[in-house]
């Protein structure tokens, strides 16, 4: 697992659900190649579980750079 994020926001699930799968590709995002779906499930617990692999240009941050060479 690389990386994990929870947040709350103050719309339905629904709108939100939309907003995240049409992030990408966007015309605004030229960095982002492509961004693929794994797998994706609603859990027992209501929460929405995604998982994507993205292609994106740029360098890898200082933190990874030690792991990523």
């Amino acid at each position: 697992r690389l990386f994990a994020h929870d947040d709350s926001v103050p719309h339905g699930f629904g709108a939100v659900c939309l907003a995240l799968f049409q992030r990408y590709p966007n015309p605004h995002a030229q960095h982002v190649h492509s961004s693929d779906v794994v797998a994706r499930c609603v859990g027992p617990d209501g929460a929405l579980r995604t998982l994507r692999l993205m292609a994106k240009a740029g360098t890898v941050p200082l933190p990874g750079r030690g792991r990523a060479e």
